[in-house]
């Protein structure tokens, strides 16, 4: 059965192989056409549910992106929800190809106000702001469904702009040698690469660079210096709670430093009870239970918190998730970092890493976590550790926002499994050309499938 008006179709059949029943599951798939076909793509793009190879069911919404011609070839990424049962397949087919197709309006909840740096977000799961200059995250309000109110929950003050990523230079020689953290959070109107707003999510990347301020860079005599380059993504989903968070960091030339750190998140001591984190224990049985680390923050029970670091690098950096969790009676929900890929590369050579641990630091009223690939403590110059030439660290983190109770862990452990445990998508009829392989793309697909073998946490 053909899709009146529509010339051709691709049949995506898509397996469910984790033994988790998806509930608005995210897919996103990328697609090669042949470029005569290709003339409508931003608008006669149409996904349909299939009962069967060749009968149809309904059409859901959709979003196309990425359209890309390589000559005879043209290849679109496309993006839909689909519920799937626990090791169940379903047949989706994509139909395209119809030059009088118009664009069809697609209902969302995902709500996006603003232009350039500078957004309001609204999902049913949290509202947040970016901010105008460095388009870091500003604020934060996590909703709650209370009684059938969605109750709100402030865990950011307007101005705190988040730092995101950092790096510790190692600005000057000798005695003279001085630790200079420069972060996200400083950037002055990064460069936008690229923005992608639709029914299914908004998504965009900025990139600039971590550079000490004009002032040290003179008197070091740096200015010839090849700063770090960042690239951060945020990307917000329409029926997903959690937003991704990807980062890319690269050393055009090699420099000395003394720490690296990803996922940096800071929040106030006073609206959450404890640090609570999912290790990852190779040595234990399959048929065993992880168990949750906490450790005591707010201020009336852990007033004895040191400044500065916790737990020094006792904490792996390879935690499969952390989080700040409020256990008290109306105060209960939890922030959620999910750890879904991480690595560092040099080419030709192996990568320098040095204490390389997930840390909590309290600074004053706030406490912050962050994965550093690389951490000195004693910051003087014996200790500067050399980033070779054309290392990258990356890192995606999936960030939660939810309520609390006592099955908070074991839902949030699904979660984490379910993120990295993605559907397998095939593809009917195959693309016979030779498809161009594509930058990297932003999707909540993680690679830590390993921290998740374990009967589950408690």
């Amino acid at each position: 059965m053909r899709y009146a008006g529509w010339n051709f179709e691709k049949t995506l059949l898509i397996t469910e192989r984790a033994n988790l029943d998806r509930r608005r599951e995210l897919v996103d798939v990328r697609l090669a056409v042949e470029t005569e076909r290709a003339g409508n793509l931003a608008n006669d793009v149409r996904v349909i549910i299939k009962k069967d190879w060749n009968l149809l069911d309904r059409e859901i919404p959709c979003q196309v992106y990425g359209i890309a011609q390589h000559g005879p070839t043209t290849t679109f990424r496309v993006a839909f929800h689909l519920d799937l049962p626990a090791g169940q397949s379903q047949r989706v087919g994509v139909y395209y190809d119809n030059p009088a197709a118009a664009a069809v309006a697609c209902p969302t909840s995902l709500e996006v106000c603003g232009a350039g740096l500078a957004h309001n977000i609204r999902t049913p799961w949290y509202e947040l702001d970016t901010d105008p200059v460095s388009g870091q995250i500003s604020a934060f309000v996590g909703k709650l469904n209370e009684e059938g109110i969605s109750v709100p929950r402030l865990l950011q003050s307007p101005g705190a702009v988040q730092e995101g990523n950092a790096v510790v230079l190692a600005i000057g020689s000798g005695s003279d040698c001085r630790p200079v953290a420069v972060t996200a959070a400083a950037w002055k109107h990064p460069q936008i690469v690229q923005t992608t707003h639709g029914p299914i999510f908004f998504q965009q990347t900025r990139r600039a660079s971590l550079a000490p301020p004009a002032d040290l860079i003179h008197a070091a005599g740096m200015a010839s210096v090849q700063w770090p380059q960042l690239e951060i993504t945020y990307k917000f989903f329409a029926e997903q709670p959690q937003f991704l968070v990807h980062s890319r960091l690269v050393f055009p030339e090699a420099l000395g430093v003394f720490a690296v750190c990803n996922d940096l998140l800071t929040l106030s001591r006073a609206q959450f009870s404890h640090y609570t984190f999912r290790p990852v224990s190779p040595a234990l049985p399959l048929t065993e239970l992880e168990e949750m680390g906490h450790i005591v923050i707010d201020p009336i029970h852990g007033a004895d918190l040191p400044h500065g670091i916790a737990f020094s690098d006792l904490l792996p950096i390879d935690l499969a998730w952390h989080a700040f969790i409020n256990i008290h009676q109306y105060q209960q929900h939890a922030f959620t970092g999910i750890q879904l890929a991480s690595s560092v590369h040099t080419p030709g050579q192996d990568s320098r890493r040095y204490r390389p641990g997930t840390y909590l630091v309290r600074q004053s009223d706030t406490v912050q976590w962050y994965r550093a690939p690389i951490h000195v403590q004693a910051r003087r110059n014996p200790n500067i550790i050399q980033v070779a030439a054309g290392t990258v660290f990356e890192d995606l983190t999936a960030l939660h926002f939810s309520d609390w109770d006592a099955a908070w862990g074991q839902r949030i452990d699904e979660l984490g499994k379910r993120l990295n445990n993605p559907l397998q998508v095939t593809i009917h009829p195959h693309y016979l050309r030779p498809v161009p392989p594509e930058p990297f793309e932003t999707l909540p697909a993680g690679r830590r499938a390993d921290a998740y073998l374990r009967a589950g946490v408690r």
